[in-house]
């Protein structure tokens, strides 16, 4: 389970509401970003603008909101995101491989990958109110 403060920047009635969330980054916790270049490249006070379910919530531009979005939400992101496109890769290398040699691993693996990424855009586009965040909780 993962919960965030957001605050309403849009509401549509089409197509929901949208807040904007800080990004958050490990530097703000770490004792040497003073010392590291990384620290200066990630700017933790960015915010980024997504669409959320408002839950039956009644609510309004500036209102701040907890978000909530569940553990195994994150996981299937994370495997459509990551392993599909890895798997696809790694089968398209080895069909390739197996029927035309290097250069048809090498052809076939970026065609399978390209694929996989497609197929993946797609199915989480039919499937995205099940991948919103979820107001759990109007701040007053």
């Amino acid at each position: 389970m993962a919960n965030q403060r957001a605050t309403v920047v849009e509401i549509d009635p089409q197509h929901g509401v949208w807040v904007a969330v800080a990004r958050l980054s490990a530097c703000g916790a770490c004792q040497q970003k003073s010392a590291c270049g990384s620290s200066s490249m990630l700017n933790s006070e960015s915010t980024l603008t997504i669409q959320v379910d408002a839950n039956q919530h009644l609510l309004q531009i500036g209102d701040s909101v907890d978000l909530y979005i569940a553990e195994n939400t994150l996981w299937k992101g994370l495997i459509y995101l990551y392993l599909v496109p890895l798997l696809a890769l790694v089968l398209g290398a080895l069909l390739g491989q197996y029927m035309a040699g290097e250069l048809g691993a090498v052809t076939a693996s970026i065609v399978m990958s390209i694929v996989a990424l497609v197929l993946v855009k797609r199915l989480t586009q039919t499937q995205k109110h099940n991948y919103l965040p979820i107001v759990i909780k109007k701040l007053k």
